[in-house]
């Protein structure tokens, strides 16, 4: 009688294991879904920018100098190769730099015609877009990585390949 109640002891805690196990694996799918779906709105947001910028690059001679301007095309001409999330980072944020060179020119600038203008609010409205959607992106990229950092989830993240992801700061 009492091996009938070490087996079954011994049943019911390898359950109870396998239960938190799937229980702990359905979450970190849950949060890297999630961080992935936030980061979809960042890029689109990015790819927007970067948009804007290319279509109207050849309206920018004057306004910015031309060492920006070899810098743009050269940041323009690397954006479609960054793969992973740290280069498209990267890639926004050299952009950025310029693009707030061009709104401080844009706006300082007395004859700057209306489609100029309409450009720097086009840019700024994508500019507080991606504010929002980076934030969203963040708090994902917090839930994610501290689970997979808390015991004993470090383990099951390790076995099924969950990886950190990097926050998207300026």
């Amino acid at each position: 009688m009492r091996i009938i109640y070490v087996v079954l002891l011994i049943i019911s805690i390898i359950t109870l294991i396998a239960a938190y196990g799937f229980i702990m694996y359905n979450k970190l799918v849950i949060l890297r879904h999630d961080v992935d779906d936030a980061w979809q709105q960042v890029n689109l947001e990015i790819k927007n920018c970067f948009d804007l910028i290319t279509n109207v690059q050849n309206s920018l001679n004057g306004i910015i100098m031309d060492t920006d301007m070899q810098e743009l095309r050269q940041i323009l001409m690397a954006y479609p190769h960054s793969i992973n999330v740290e280069n498209c980072i990267k890639s926004y944020l050299s952009l950025k730099t310029i693009v707030d060179k061009l709104l401080f020119a844009i706006d300082n600038n007395l004859s700057s015609s209306e489609y100029l203008k309409n450009l720097s609010t086009m840019l700024r409205d994508n500019g507080q877009k991606l504010d929002r959607a980076r934030i969203i992106y963040n708090d994902n990229i917090l839930k994610l990585n501290t689970r997979i950092e808390l015991f004993p989830n470090n383990f099951l993240a390790q076995i099924f390949h969950f990886y950190k992801w990097p926050f998207f700061s300026e």
